[in-house]
């Protein structure tokens, strides 16, 4: 039924008016494993979609990207109805193009027979039985019908097996193939597009010389990984270790003239709306601003509040309130927050130059070669598109950046798991996870396309850069000695702000956890992510506490329905710390300051192998 529709398709110059009137190839595999082709296409053109000329893809490696196999084709002829017609080349990663015609004239109406000559290198590869031949004759992507497809073969040495496919890609239908003196073929009829005719034959081991040819994107991308690797261990052992430090043993207060948000800063190595909020109760501890909530929550400074205070906070505080009056963690006040949130930011970075070496140089060498190396494939797949290129560019070293520090949150959950006792790694693992994930299996989608388009070398290279690159972008920057002192002091002071138990409090010499201690700590617990069990602590020490100890403790946050005076009600200083605060701020946070602007062995099959690929009109 379906070869009827072809022909009546083909009867019709309305319905059908361009088409392939006949395709035969003649090959000839020469003793020395080389394969010579001659195609005679012939072409009816009415000047819609052929007129110019044809196009003839021919595929340079198998679909299947563990096979490896990659073809050396030289076009030696080109003709149109017997005269030479010029012809232009457009090489991918898996196919050759070629175009026949001449772009500056337009091809005449009617029939035309365009005759295409070229030398194969690579096309008999081994096999487990002996060597095989795997050849797409007529290709199975032409966009047009074919009338009639006639592949012939002449080898040096006869084949040991011999089978013709016909149909649309996987098909296994047979063909019969005859044979006349040491000549192979094969006719198809009517074949409609999206189908094509493939030889395949096997032949003894060692009838023909096996050439292997070069495989220069899967020889690139390993040479690129491997020196990418060299460059960052040499760079990570030069400069990207970590000094010996003091053991993070339990620390009662702070470093001198560190703050919460510097203390945060130091431990994570990233900036996160916690930052801003660590800085917010740090000012408010140390008197240089009032918290209220009511609806929003209102920032207002105190008079003569920011005596002694570290250069960030006295930066920040100065740009937050340059406009006088206060300010609300709204939309309304969105550029004021952004402002002073960048201003905080830049001062600690000086900050931290002390402390921490950030190797952005070495650090940036990983992701900048795995995401131009995705750029040039891009650019390769798409035909030469440069737009395409330049957005997988971006995007993969985008993504990969990311990955890189989720990768480090997630170690450095587990080594705050190791050092401070009580911290559960499971939610924050879990996070990191999900986040590493989220943005790591996108750039690894760059190393399977990879595989698919260049073959598995060149992918499982790739692969190995883009997880270079994330660990590195963790494992370069590193902490000065003083840095490292500093950080393991912090996580000393996670391990003794993390203990709930009296008796291990009493243990370690902790001082007496009075509310008026554990206000100045406040900000520091919500610095390191440890205001759940502070949170127990706090409301313990309020509920023994005498009112004249309680009183005046936490006078800077008025709302939320906390009062220190009550000191009997656990469950409001829960709220205070996890809810109202730690949480709360950090949502409001976010809310005001986010953009509104939006958001087969033993045989093969029908088009398998290598050879055509198929071909159209332009």
């Amino acid at each position: 039924m379906k070869h009827v529709l072809v022909l009546l398709v083909l009867a019709f110059p309305a319905l059908a008016a361009e088409y392939l009137s006949g395709f035969r190839a003649d090959l000839r595999l020469e003793p020395d494993g080389r394969l010579v082709v001659l195609e005679r296409i012939g072409v009816h053109a009415e000047g819609r979609r052929i007129r110019h000329g044809i196009y003839r893809d021919l595929k340079l490696a198998p679909d299947n990207p563990f096979r490896r196999q990659r073809l050396t084709i030289a076009v030696t002829a080109a003709r149109l109805d017997g005269r030479p017609v010029p012809y232009r080349l457009q090489r991918s990663l898996k196919t050759l193009r070629i175009y026949l015609g001449d772009p500056t004239r337009l091809l005449p109406p009617g029939d035309h027979v365009y005759q295409l000559g070229y030398r194969v290198e690579g096309a008999v590869v081994p096999a487990r039985s002996g060597q095989v031949l795997f050849w797409n004759l007529t290709g199975n992507d032409w966009a047009f019908p074919i009338r009639r497809a006639e592949g012939r073969l002449d080898p040096a040495h006869p084949p040991v097996e011999a089978r013709a496919y016909v149909g649309a890609y996987g098909s296994r239908a047979a063909l019969p193939l005859s044979r006349e003196g040491g000549v192979w073929r094969a006719v198809a009829e009517n074949l409609a597009p999206g189908e094509g005719l493939t030889l395949w034959m096997r032949f003894p081991s060692g009838a023909y010389p096996v050439r292997s040819n070069p495989d220069p994107v899967g020889t690139g991308a390993w040479l690129l990984f491997l020196g990418v690797l060299a460059f960052d261990l040499l760079a990570w052992y030069r400069a990207g270790r970590d000094p010996d430090g003091p053991p993070p043993i339990p620390r009662f207060g702070p470093p001198e003239g560190v703050s919460a948000a510097l203390a945060r800063r130091l431990v994570r190595g990233t900036r996160d709306p916690r930052v801003f909020v660590a800085a917010l109760l740090d000012l408010a501890a140390r008197g240089a601003l009032v918290i209220q909530k009511d609806g929003d929550y209102r920032l207002r400074p105190r008079p003569a509040g920011d005596g002694g205070l570290p250069p960030e906070l006295k930066a920040m505080e100065r740009r937050l309130f340059a406009q006088g009056g206060e300010v609300r963690l709204a939309k309304e006040h969105r550029s004021r927050l952004l402002a002073a949130g960048r201003v905080l930011d830049r001062t600690l970075a000086e900050r931290l130059r002390p402390y921490r070496r950030e190797n952005a140089g070495p650090a940036l060498v990983a992701p900048a070669a795995f995401a131009l190396f995705l750029g040039w494939l891009a650019f390769q797949a798409g035909a030469g598109d440069f737009g395409t290129a330049v957005f997988a560019t971006v995007f993969a070293f985008a993504l990969t950046l990311v990955a890189g520090r989720w990768l480090g949150l997630g170690i450095l959950a587990w080594e705050r798991y190791r050092l401070v006792p009580g911290v559960g790694p499971v939610r924050e693992l879990a996070k990191a996870l999900v986040g590493f994930l989220a943005f790591a299996l996108p750039a690894a989608a760059g190393g399977v396309l990879t595989l698919l388009l260049a073959g598995a070398p060149a992918g499982l290279a790739v692969l190995g850069l883009g997880l270079v690159a994330a660990a590195f972008v963790h494992l370069l920057p590193a902490y000065t000695r003083e840095g490292i002192g500093l950080r393991n002091h912090l996580l000393g002071l996670a391990r003794y702000l993390a203990v709930t138990d009296e008796a291990e409090l009493r243990r370690i010499g902790a001082p007496a956890d009075t509310p008026a201690h554990l206000e100045r700590l406040f900000p520091y617990a919500v610095a390191l992510g440890l205001e759940a069990p502070f949170a127990r602590r706090l409301a313990r020490a309020l509920h023994n506490a005498s009112q004249e100890a309680a009183r005046g403790v936490f006078a800077w946050y008025q709302g939320g329905g906390f009062s220190a005076r009550d000191a009997g009600s656990a469950a409001r200083a829960s709220n205070l710390l996890v809810g109202d605060l730690a949480r709360g701020l950090t949502a409001a946070f976010q809310s005001a300051t986010v953009s509104s602007s939006g958001s087969g062995s033993g045989g093969g099959f029908s088009g398998g192998g290598v050879g055509g690929g198929g071909g159209g009109g332009w």
